[in-house]
C-alpha cells in the first residue's frame, strides 16, 4: 500500500463532497425531503440537534458536528458524520482541511463502521470497521471485522480478523482474535475456542477432540507458540467408561500431563473411578489418584471417598468413606456384623498419621445374644474427649424366658 494510492482515494472522496456541498439542486432536496433520511426520530441520526446539512435520499446523508472554521492557509472542518444507506455504513471525518491557495486537503482520520451485520444461513460478516490516519500519521491504516461461518450444526466458526499498515515503517499486519470452530469429522467432533495469533506469536485458549461414541477425547489448554517455542498448560485425555465385563466398570478417567511453562510442570497425573461388583461376597467403589510429587518426584496413590463391602451370610465387614494420601488416611467408620454370634462393632473418625499415629472418634462393641433369652448382652461405647478416652457400658438385661 503506497502514499500515491491514499492520496488518490483521499482526492476522489474529497472531490465527490465538494461537488455535493457545492450543488444547491441537492441541499434543497435535502430539505424537502427531509422525511426520507432514514431514521424514524432525529435521536437515531449522527447528530440529533439539528438535521443534515445536505442529503441524498438513500445514498447519503452529511452532519456538521462543529462546523467550519477559517485558518491561514485554507478552511478545517473539526469532525462530520456521514451516513451511507447505500452501502450499510456510517463514517466519521476528523480534521478535514481544504486548502485555499493551491495547497491540497487532508485530514487527521476517517473512520468507516459497518451499520448492520451482513448475514445468511451460512455467513455473517459484523462490526467490520476501517480506520484511516491522515497525513501526519502517514496513512497508518487499520481494518477489522468479525466472520463466522455456520452453514450447518456440524460446521461452525468465527473469528475477528484485522489487517493494519503502519505508515511509519511500512509494514503491513494481519491478526486474528477470538477465533474459534466447531466441526464434525466422521466420528469425530473437533473443537477449538480462543484462537488467536499476530506478530508471530500464536494461541489457543483450548482445543480437543472427542469421539462421542467411544466416549474418548484428548484435549490442550493453553497451548502458545512464541519465538519459535512451543508450550501449554495440559494435555489431558479423558475416557468415559471401560469395563472388564461385569465386574469392574472404570469411570471418568484422566490422565493429565502438564506444560513445561505451568505452575505444576513437575506433576503429572492420572484419575479414575472405579466400581467393583463380585456379587454378595465382595463390592468397593471410589477414586484412585496417581501423580509426581513435584518436590520429591517420587509417584504418590491416593484413594478418594472409598467404599468397601466384604461378606458371606450372616458375616460382614464394610469400610465406608476411605481416603488414603501423603498427610495420612481417614475412614469415616468401620462396621462388623457377626450375625450368628450376635455381635455388632462399629468404629468412627478413624485418622492414621506419622505424627499421631492412630485415633479414632468413637469405637461401639455391641453383644446381644442370639436365641439366648437367659444370658445378658452388653453395650461397650469407647469415646474421644480433650480429656482422654471414657469408656461407658450398658448391660442388656435378658428377657425372662416363657
Amino acid at each position: 500500500m503506497n502514499r500515491v494510492r491514499w492520496t488518490a482515494l483521499g482526492a476522489a472522496i474529497g472531490l465527490a463532497g465538494l461537488m455535493v456541498l457545492g450543488s444547491p439542486f441537492s441541499a434543497s432536496a435535502s430539505m424537502e425531503n427531509s422525511h426520507l433520511y432514514g431514521y424514524q426520530n432525529e435521536a437515531e441520526a449522527p447528530n440529533a440537534q439539528e438535521g443534515p446539512l445536505v442529503s441524498v435520499p438513500g445514498v447519503f446523508s452529511l452532519w456538521l458536528n462543529q462546523g467550519f472554521s477559517m485558518q491561514s492557509d485554507g478552511v478545517r472542518l473539526e469532525s462530520a458524520d456521514i451516513d451511507l444507506p447505500a452501502i450499510n455504513a456510517t463514517a466519521t471525518v476528523d480534521g478535514l482541511r481544504f486548502g485555499l491557495s493551491g495547497s491540497g486537503f487532508g485530514w487527521d482520520n476517517i473512520t468507516v463502521k459497518q451499520a448492520a451485520p451482513v448475514q445468511n444461513e451460512a455467513l455473517t460478516i459484523s462490526g467490520m470497521q476501517a480506520s484511516i490516519g491522515g497525513q501526519s500519521e502517514n496513512f497508518t491504516t487499520d481494518i477489522s471485522t468479525r466472520i463466522d461461518v455456520h452453514p450447518s450444526e456440524n460446521l461452525m466458526a468465527g473469528a475477528t480478523v484485522a489487517l493494519g499498515y503502519d505508515g511509519a515503517t511500512g509494514q503491513p499486519s494481519f491478526a486474528v482474535s477470538d477465533g474459534g470452530a466447531q466441526v464434525a469429522v466422521g466420528p469425530a467432533t473437533v473443537a477449538v475456542d480462543g484462537l488467536n495469533m499476530g506478530d508471530g506469536a500464536f494461541a489457543v485458549d483450548a482445543a480437543q477432540v472427542v469421539l462421542p461414541d467411544a466416549g474418548v477425547g484428548v484435549r490442550v489448554d493453553g497451548y502458545t507458540v512464541a519465538d519459535g517455542q512451543s508450550n501449554w498448560q495440559a494435555f489431558t485425555m479423558y475416557g468415559q467408561e471401560f469395563k472388564l465385563g461385569d465386574v469392574a466398570t472404570f469411570s471418568d478417567n484422566l490422565v493429565v500431563v502438564p506444560g513445561p511453562g505451568s505452575q505444576a510442570a513437575a506433576s503429572p497425573g492420572a484419575a479414575t473411578r472405579f466400581e467393583i461388583n463380585a456379587g454378595e461376597a465382595a463390592s468397593a467403589n471410589g477414586q484412585v489418584v496417581f501423580r509426581i510429587d513435584p518436590t520429591t518426584g517420587q509417584p504418590a496413590l491416593a484413594l478418594v471417598n472409598a467404599n468397601a463391602t466384604l461378606g458371606v451370610a450372616g458375616w460382614n465387614l464394610a469400610f465406608n468413606g476411605m481416603n488414603t494420601g501423603a498427610q495420612g488416611t481417614s475412614v469415616d467408620s468401620i462396621v462388623l456384623t457377626a450375625e450368628p454370634l450376635g455381635i455388632q462393632a462399629q468404629v468412627s473418625g478413624i485418622n492414621v498419621d506419622a505424627t499421631s499415629g492412630m485415633t479414632f472418634d468413637q469405637a461401639r462393641f455391641l453383644y446381644r445374644p442370639v436365641d439366648q433369652r437367659t444370658v445378658a448382652g452388653f453395650e461397650l461405647v469407647v469415646d474421644s474427649t480433650d480429656a482422654g478416652y471414657i469408656v461407658s457400658t450398658t448391660t442388656l438385661v435378658p428377657t425372662a424366658a416363657k
